[in-house]
This record gives C-alpha cells, structure tokens and sequence, in this order.
C-alpha cells in the first residue's frame, strides 16, 4: 500500500497537469476567436448599415425627383458678387451678363465658380410658403452641403432671386421663373404619404391609444373622425425632404391649429399630430410591429 500511495500522486499529478493544459488550450481558442467574433460583427453592423442607406437614399431620390423641379430657373438679373477680401474684409460687385445662376429641374446648380447637385444635399431640402389673407406672399427653398460647405436659397416674393455661396464668394441674382410661392406642395408630396401611411396608434389627446385608419387623398388627411384639409385657410405650409430625415408634411391654420404628418427615411408612416391653442387634438404613431 505504501508503494502504491506515491504512484496514485504521481497519476493525480498527471491529470491535474493535463485537464490545466486542456484549459489553457480551451482559453487561448476562445482568446482567439474573439478577435474574429468581433471583426464579423462589426463587418455585418456595417453591412446594415450600409444596405440601410443605401435604401434610405433611394426613397430620398423619389422626393426630390417630385420637388427639385420647383426651382428650375435661370438667374441673371440684377446679379451681386461678394466676396471675402478686400479693404474691409469683403468686396461688393454687380455681376456682368455672364454671372447669371441656372437651376436645372434635375437639381444641378451652376454659376461662375460653381457647380453644386441639390440631390445631395447635406440636410436635406426644405421648402415653405407663408400666406397673408388667404392669399400665398412669400416662399422660401433651402438647401446645403458640407465638405466643402456650400448653401442654396431661392426666396419668391415679388420677385424671384437665388442666392448661392460657397468657398467665401456669394452671388444672388433675379429670375424671371415662376414664382415658386404659387405652387402648392401638397399635391407633390400626396402620392408618398398615401403610398406609406395605412394605420396609426393614435390618441385623441389623452393617454389611451387604438389603431386608426388613416386616409390620405387630394384634399388633406382623415383619421379617426377627423378631417384636415390643406386647401385654404393657411398661413403657413412646409415639407423637408431627405438628408436622413425622411419626408414631414407640415400647415399651419389662419385661426392657429397645427398638423404635420411624416415618413421614416425607409418611406414608412412615422408620426401624425394635430394641435389647437389648447394643445394636442390628435396624435398618431407608427404601431408596434
């Protein structure tokens, strides 16, 4: 028995040394695989990521398809050129006949150093017209990009201008287009909000919420036994379109009731409200999948 003692110790010995070898082995595997667990997962994150955008940037594609052509023009009247330098920082020109701006229906924008795509606008477009008596009497369309920074504004009022600045020189000019202010932007953007738009989980202003039906035609939105038309009593209507935030449809009543409606950036119903002076009348949200 006592001979045996010391072999059963060394036999422990062994196996304890060979099960920490097995455990060492299983560590330094998973060690390494999680290199490569994390690579794959970043990889498929940017996959998404990407195919998401890539998404995205089609249906922003369809809106400014449907709106860009609002703002084609050729600007060259009256045209002023300023620019950074000069004794007090900046220098003031009128420009000469060729200084004009041209704004194709495509969305590319041209003019003596510069040429810029409205489509890839940083931000997006955005387009409002403000009312007075009923009666449209301004409108103002903006957009922008970034590396490098440039801005675009056409302004209707009594008269058509565009003003386009980037790398320190601003040029603005006059246009005989038509005026922007007259153009009504929701018959543009119905089709797409009919297309997205079905159900929402809505509330009328209290907590509880039920799935609604949500019309969208010619004339404006009906949910749950509420009507909202777009087509008189206005002071004011917008729609912002792409640069990631999808596409927002909104009016503001001469009496001071709100509604706005939008669309994720995949084209799908977001959000619904309505608001009077006492607050929120109605208010709708995609429901839950």
């Amino acid at each position: 028995m006592k001979k045996l003692l010391p072999s059963l110790l060394v036999l422990a010995l062994l196996g304890a040394c060979s099960h920490k070898n097995d455990a060492d082995d299983d560590a330094g595997a998973a060690a390494a695989e999680a290199p490569v667990n994390e690579a794959a997962q970043r990889a498929e994150e940017e996959r998404s990521m990407a195919e998401t955008n890539a998404a995205e940037q089609k249906v922003a594609a369809r809106y400014a398809k449907a709106l860009l052509p609002l703002l084609a023009g050729s600007f060259g009247g009256a045209c002023q050129i300023t620019k950074e330098g000069g004794k007090d920082g900046m220098s003031i020109a009128a420009g000469s006949a060729k200084d004009k701006i041209e704004v194709g229906a495509d969305g590319v924008v041209t003019a003596p150093g510069f040429e810029h795509d409205l489509n890839k606008a940083a931000d997006g477009l955005s387009f409002t017209r403000m009312f007075e008596g009923g009666k449209p009497s301004t409108a103002l369309a903006t957009a922008g990009g970034t590396e490098p920074d440039w801005s675009f504004v056409r302004n209707s009022a009594d008269q058509e201008n565009v003003r386009l600045s980037g790398a320190g020189t601003v040029i603005g000019c006059n246009g005989s287009a038509a005026p922007l202010r007259d153009r009504p932007l929701w018959p543009l953007v119905t089709g797409f909000f009919r297309d997205g738009t079905s159900t929402g989980s809505c509330s009328a202003g209290g907590l509880v919420r039920s799935a609604q039906t949500i019309k969208i035609d010619a004339d404006g939105v009906t949910v749950g036994g509420h009507s909202y038309a777009f087509g008189s009593g206005l002071q004011l209507e917008m729609v912002i379109a792409g640069g990631g935030k999808g596409l927002h449809y909104s009016v503001a009543y001469a009496d001071g009731k709100k509604f706005n409606i939008m669309l994720d950036g995949s084209g799908h119903f977001a959000a619904l409200m309505a608001a009077g002076e006492g607050g929120v009348e109605f208010d709708c949200a995609r429901p839950a999948d």
